[in-house]
């Protein structure tokens, strides 16, 4: 085995952080994973715009401050960004010879080691918060089996696809799955990806208790019981939206008000009609954005009422979506085919929420809820009642 005099650099190993790398050869006999390098560079493209006016002194007299300005942070701004075109990371698994590559670093100068597939210990995924407006990013990394070092291979927007990579990419490297996205780490051996829980675990059939909290109801009896989860209510992404059809309201009213307009109205509308077949008259621009605004509310009135009910139907576990009688999104589980109930902590401000996730074979949903973790884990044992149940 062939390895570098630079392949125990830290930042090549031991870095928690979003991945460089994204899948680009997803083969049977050879796994290959590289960096996005091109990006930077378009990235850069509009800063040149305003190098060309600082170097020919359009607007923008050389030696004054806005001259500076530009120079200086238009300088960092394509210095960051040559230096992330050069950066590269590519890392190639061949499952023939049971090997890899792996390189890292600048271009041309990049630090390579190549091994065994046996050194790594796990597929493992990791879970990064969201900050502030952003979303949370789950990330595909392999475990090598000393516990400080790990190379990320993909990032994911979503809990559903990268559940799904990690559970395939396992299967092909033979290796379990350490899921590192909640509060507690989770194995699960390869024998037990697909294995369906109620196969896995002896469960007992047994009553549910009565719901911990008012908010959540439940009837019927084995094997049709039915929980009604609460009512999203209005939270913080709610209000930001809302934003939007104040917006279109605001600018539906001045469309209407004679002599109130804006400026702003007023040149946008001119713009309007120098644009051939572009003649808007006040009144159809109005109607135009207050329909608009009334789908937006439409929306919101549901996404705030919308509630999840989970219902036991023989040997099916159905999940729907409501809000005002109107089902959104429905989903159907065989009992014998969900293989894992987890819990998934969401932060909220000083309190800490709980979304449930059923994953099948080839499914996965994830429930969101406003459940503290007393509720939130009631409701999985409730499901786990709900599987025992034949």
């Amino acid at each position: 085995m062939a390895v570098s005099a630079d392949r125990d650099r830290p930042y090549a190993w031991a870095r928690p952080g979003t991945a460089f790398m994204r899948p680009k050869l997803p083969g049977e006999r050879v796994l290959a994973f590289s960096s996005h390098y091109l990006w930077p560079a378009l990235v850069a493209l509009p800063v040149l715009p305003s190098f060309y006016a600082a170097f020919h002194g359009k607007r923008l007299p050389v030696g004054s401050i806005e001259w500076f300005a530009v120079i200086g942070v238009g300088g960092v701004f394509l210095a960051v960004s040559l230096l992330l075109f050069l950066f590269r990371e590519s890392l190639i698994l061949d499952l023939e010879e049971w090997s890899y590559t792996h390189r890292r670093g600048f271009w041309p100068n990049l630090a390579t080691r190549h091994g065994s597939l046996n050194e790594f210990q796990a597929v493992a995924l990791d879970l990064l918060p969201a900050r502030r407006k952003g979303a949370a990013t789950w990330v595909a990394t392999l475990q090598f089996m000393a516990p400080d070092k790990r190379v990320a291979v993909a990032n994911f927007s979503g809990a559903g696809k990268a559940h799904a990579y990690v559970d395939a990419l396992a299967r092909k490297l033979q290796l379990p799955v350490l899921d590192r996205s909640g509060e507690e780490e989770r194995t699960t051996r390869l024998s037990q990806i697909d294995t369906p829980i109620v196969a896995r675990v002896g469960l007992a059939s047994r009553r549910i208790d009565a719901p911990p909290t008012p908010r959540i109801s439940l009837s019927g009896d084995a094997p049709h019981r039915l929980i009604t989860l609460p009512a999203s209510g209005v939270n913080l992404g709610v209000v930001l939206i809302a934003a939007l059809p104040a917006l279109l309201i605001w600018l539906g009213a001045t469309a209407v008000t004679e002599g109130g307009a804006p400026a702003a109205a007023h040149a946008a509308h001119r713009h309007l009609r120098q644009i051939p077949h572009a003649m808007l008259s006040p009144a159809l621009w109005a109607t135009t954005l207050f329909t608009l605004a009334a789908l937006c509310v439409a929306f919101l009135v549901l996404l705030c009422a919308a509630r999840w009910q989970i219902r036991e139907r023989g040997d099916s576990i159905v999940v729907t979506s409501r809000a005002l009688g109107i089902r959104l999104r429905q989903r159907k589980f065989r009992k014998d085919e969900i293989v894992a109930i987890e819990l998934k902590p969401t932060p909220a401000g000083r309190a800490t929420l709980y979304d449930l996730q059923l994953r099948a074979r080839r499914k996965l949903l994830i429930v969101g809820t406003t459940l503290g973790e007393d509720s939130a884990k009631w409701l999985e044992q409730a499901l786990l009642s709900m599987l025992a149940a034949r």
